[in-house]
């Protein structure tokens, strides 16, 4: 499959620097990338430098890029991404032409939809999520066969058929919103027949070069370009953080509590899950603090302290070891009672931002599988500090 060749292909390239893997790189996707910077700049020697940008943070980002990235995914976001920072910078004027162009367009009444569609296409794809984004690439962008497209997402073919027709039907509705309506059909197939165009010849071996140059020999418009697009990137991460953060409170009611399938059974106002969140996630770990230092005020007896070696712990000059080794145990799993509770937070917006709610289940059982684990560990190491005591020197 074509996947697998282009993470083989990458691989190649970053771990024995292969001029050739990297070029077959670029000539594969070239197209693609070339024709999202003409739809956003309609200037062909604009989209080239673009075009030369995207394969240069390509050969920058290269070595970190997962083994599982869904190459031809990745290509589309940058390119759509060094588009925006282009037009930001430098080209005000030309993308205020541009928009006037764009409402000429849509206020004209041609059977052809694609010069309505062409200049919202870009905006509208990256409304969709990230696996949508996807396998809209995949299936209309790339022309593969839906068997491909599921086998790259890594579901089954039916699941990305559905993926993939829900995706589409996304894009549709956010077309209606901006005035241009027409049927899933008729999109599908002006995407498949117009969106990818054929770049000038030479330019993949150009964009080859300069990205294998890292950039040394591009033009410094082309360097600046590279700099604010990868600026924009730690950008957007630095701030989804605020976006998961509100996510929840944007919503009157909040899916609180879910069944073993996911399926919300329970809902709360948004003030009400704020107070129980803090109290939980802050609450419970201080109280676990507590106990752990309290231990010290409580009667030595055999009743307080069931711990291995009593008589050889007990005496006065080793209790404060043994307070140690409580606090210690108790702060343990305060801190991964905080850490849970946070991830179950999180869950929790994640599960609210689909349409129905919809909570990971196996995720969270399998959080707190290791939450109890760790626990049973650090309790082994206390129970067998107190267990060798005695035999200590």
């Amino acid at each position: 499959m074509q996947e697998l060749d282009d993470n083989a292909l990458l691989r190649e390239y970053v771990d024995g620097n292969s001029e050739e893997a990297f070029a077959a790189l670029v000539k594969r996707h070239v197209n693609k990338v070339y024709s999202v910077a003409l739809r956003h700049t309609r200037n062909s020697h604009q989209a080239e430098e673009i075009t030369h940008s995207v394969f240069v943070i390509l050969a920058q980002k290269s070595r970190t890029l997962g083994r599982t990235v869904i190459l031809s995914g990745w290509l589309y976001r940058t390119a759509r991404l060094t588009a925006v920072t282009f037009t930001r910078s430098e080209m005000r004027r030309a993308r205020r032409e541009q928009e006037a162009y764009m409402q000429s367009l849509l206020n004209e009444t041609e059977s052809d939809v694609w010069p309505k569609i062409a200049p919202l296409l870009d905006a509208a794809m990256a409304k969709l999520s990230k696996t949508d984004h996807d396998a809209v690439v995949l299936r209309y962008f790339d022309e593969r066969s839906i068997s491909e497209v599921g086998s790259a997402l890594g579901v089954s073919e039916d699941a990305a058929k559905k993926r993939v027709n829900r995706a589409v039907e996304k894009l549709r509705l956010s077309f209606t919103r901006r005035g241009v309506v027409l049927p899933s059909a008729v999109l599908i197939t002006a995407i498949s027949t117009n969106s990818v165009q054929a770049a000038p010849v030479t330019l993949a071996k150009t964009a080859t070069t300069v990205a294998l140059a890292k950039g040394s020999v591009a033009l410094s418009s082309t360097l600046a370009l590279v700099q604010g697009t990868m600026k924009m990137t730690w950008l957007k991460a630095a701030t989804m953080a605020a976006v998961i953060a509100n996510a929840v409170l944007s919503q009157q009611r909040i899916a609180t509590h879910f069944d073993i399938h996911g399926n919300p059974n329970g809902w709360m106002t948004r003030s009400k899950y704020a107070w129980v969140s803090i109290v939980v996630s802050v609450g419970l770990p201080l109280l676990l603090a507590a106990i752990g230092y309290g231990v010290r005020f409580l009667p030595v007896n055999r009743f307080t302290f069931k711990i291995p070696n009593r008589d050889y712990w007990l005496v006065p000059e080793r209790r404060g070891e043994v307070y140690a080794c409580v606090l210690r145990f108790c702060l343990w799993v305060a801190c991964l009672e905080a850490v849970f509770m946070l991830a179950l937070h999180i869950l929790v917006v994640f599960a609210n931002r689909q349409t129905p709610p919809h909570f990971p289940t196996a995720v969270a059982l399998g959080l707190g599988g290791g939450v109890l684990v760790i626990t049973a560990i650090q309790y082994g190491i206390m129970f067998r500090h107190f267990k060798r005591g005695a035999v200590a020197p």
